[in-house]
């Protein structure tokens, strides 16, 4: 029988314009695996279908990649590992760490990495606001996390001086933007496009200054 997730995630990918090795779609489809079979005793998501977990997770998490452009990234509340994975997965040449207060959580990511044999993934269990990068990273990631404002105030610190964060919002994001503080740039707001994902998808691209990065340390 054909696997309609397999299916959907490889045509999917097409639509996003990103170039996957066979052996990088079967590691997405075994995340896929993991993510059903190990939902049944964490309670990771209450997306349970296979179809909707590659459509609603993997295809959704991987339409931020083209802005994934540092070398390294930092997924905060990744919780099950979304979007922090399925990036590791396409752009293994990235450090990509996963950071989550839910032990539970980090036990099933240490499963999924030694089981996709991802050597690029840093696991971390501990808050943003306690979390100290040795050198920064490039990007936080973060879907569906917080506020703007609470992810600026409890990430900033993580971000090297260019560093930038990727907040994958589900809807429109303008009234948070503007309780923003004054010294964090709004790069760029954008509709992100996930493949045969009827809902909206916004990505917005904010740039702490050094004196809004030092003040959340």
């Amino acid at each position: 029988m054909a696997d309609v997730a397999r299916s959907l995630l490889e045509k999917g990918i097409a639509k996003l314009g990103l170039e996957v090795s066979s052996h990088q779609l079967k590691s997405l489809v075994a995340y896929v695996d993991l993510l059903e079979h190990w939902n049944k005793t964490y309670n990771l998501t209450a997306i349970r279908d296979r179809s909707d977990i590659a459509v609603r997770h993997i295809l959704d998490s991987l339409s931020v990649v083209p802005s994934v452009m540092g070398s390294s990234v930092i997924d905060v509340g990744t919780g099950a590992g979304l979007p922090g994975i399925p990036i590791a997965v396409i752009q293994p040449e990235k450090t990509v760490a996963l950071l989550d207060s839910n032990g539970k959580k980090t036990r099933f990511l240490h499963q999924v990495v030694t089981s996709l044999g991802l050597s690029n993934v840093r696991i971390f269990h501990a808050r943003a606001k306690d979390h100290k990068g040795t050198a920064g990273y490039d990007h936080v990631v973060t879907r569906a996390f917080a506020t703007s404002a609470k992810i600026v105030d409890e990430c900033a610190h993580l971000l090297t001086a260019s560093g930038t964060i990727l907040a994958m919002k589900s809807m429109s994001a303008d009234q948070e933007l503007e309780s923003l503080d004054p010294r964090v740039s709004v790069l760029e707001k954008s509709v992100l496009q996930v493949p045969y994902l009827d809902e909206s998808r916004v990505l917005v691209i904010l740039k702490p200054t050094p004196c809004t990065n030092e003040s959340s340390a």
